[in-house]
């Protein structure tokens, strides 16, 4: 209820974009009880159902700049439009798919919408004065999207199957696509996006620090996204918790990461700055050496929820940091680039955390992890002689 009221405060942009983000948090989370079932009626190996998750990374990984640069030329409706045409078609691909191929081809498909939506959504939720209260809000609809998705896939599934899961899962996001057609766009008179190509974007990066701080932090949030999302199901299994018990232990951790998301929401615009970013960076590197001290449920659960709420919190600060330093002008294709920076980490770590084996190996993992967070805070908190809200000109 309190996301609903606080939603009421926002126009009808943001609200349109905040439904969007749902959808795809909810097309994007309801795999995750689906594979076991997946993997089973398809024959698939282990490494195959890894590949059917890293599809999604994959596709952002290609699509990230090209949207990024052509949304600043040729505006954000239309590309909307596709991300949430996407949604339905993927998930009915999904449905559908007979083999490993087409589920793969599907999960592109999902992955092109995901990409699209990521680069695009937080540059267009901070804009018009919104900053940190539009890319929380943001942030906040991502997590309830994947508290609902794993609930509503897995009951159906129960009942029906995966397929008619995916099936329901479809026709429900359909509604969507009009919804997107008509208020995407911002009704205002004289806005207009500078025409940024892909050598300037990455050139802001070099020459702005709050542009490649946040880009820093976007490659960060996807090494530890990808190494807690391997090891820390396997370490909870390991110490006795069922499936069930790993999905309540979860369920828990997207409520933390809504709240953590609404209260950077409520920041001012003056407490929104990278040093910001660097000292939740550096609460995220101690909370990686819990687990690096020990494999306890209790050192496990604190590790997952002090992590989450940090991820959520440094995600909506380092949005909202790097659509103000580039003054919104260029913003789709700053984004682009965090996000190909978060791609490249997240496709790169789970399979390097892969190699972690025993207790003393994923020990060392998680401490590794922390340590190179410790290393972003620390470069993000040292002194500069540039302020880190200066604002992009061109």
């Amino acid at each position: 209820m309190a996301i609903l009221n606080s939603m009421k405060r926002f126009d009808l942009e943001l609200r349109v974009l905040l439904a969007l983000v749902v959808v795809n948090g909810v097309a994007e989370a309801s795999i995750v009880p689906l594979l076991p079932s997946i993997r089973d009626d398809l024959g698939m190996t282990s490494v195959q159902a890894g590949l059917v998750l890293s599809a999604t990374t994959i596709a952002t990984l290609v699509i990230a700049m090209p949207v990024g640069v052509a949304a600043n030329r040729f505006g954000t409706r239309v590309p909307l439009v596709i991300a949430a045409g996407l949604i339905p078609i993927a998930l009915l691909g999904q449905a559908l798919a007979a083999s490993l191929p087409l589920l793969i081809g599907a999960r592109l498909l999902f992955g092109l919408s995901f990409g699209i939506i990521w680069v695009i959504a937080p540059a267009r939720a901070a804009a018009a004065g919104r900053g940190a209260s539009g890319t929380g809000s943001m942030i906040a609809a991502s997590g309830l999207g994947w508290l609902i998705g794993p609930v509503v896939a897995g009951g159906v599934a129960d009942v029906a199957g995966w397929r008619i899961a995916s099936l329901v899962l479809a026709v429900c996001a359909l509604p969507l696509v009009p919804l997107i057609a008509r208020y995407a766009e911002p009704r205002r008179t004289g806005e207009r996006l500078e025409r940024v190509r892909l050598g300037a974007a990455l050139g802001l990066v070099r020459r702005h620090r709050a542009i490649a701080g946040a880009a820093l932090v976007s490659a960060l949030l996807g090494v530890v996204g990808g190494v807690s999302g391997l090891l820390l199901p396997l370490a909870l299994a390991g110490n006795g918790l069922s499936a069930g018990g790993i999905g309540l232990v979860f369920g828990i951790s997207a409520a933390v990461w809504i709240a953590a998301a609404a209260l950077v929401g409520r920041l001012r615009a003056s407490a929104v700055h990278l040093r910001g970013v660097g000292v939740a960076v550096a609460v995220l590197a101690g909370a990686w050496l819990l687990p690096a001290f020990g494999l306890s449920t209790f050192a496990l659960l604190a590790f997952l929820l002090v992590s989450t709420g940090c991820r959520s919190a440094i995600n909506a600060l380092n949005f909202a940091v790097c659509v103000r330093a580039s003054s919104g002008d260029s913003a789709p294709a700053v984004v682009g680039v965090m996000n190909l920076a978060w791609a490249v980490t997240a496709l790169s770590t789970p399979l390097l955390a892969g190699l972690a084996d025993g207790s003393a190996g994923v020990r060392t993992a998680f401490a590794l992890t922390g340590l190179a967070a410790a290393a972003v805070a620390v470069l993000l908190l040292a002194p500069r002689g540039s302020p880190v809200s200066e604002p992009v000109t061109s």
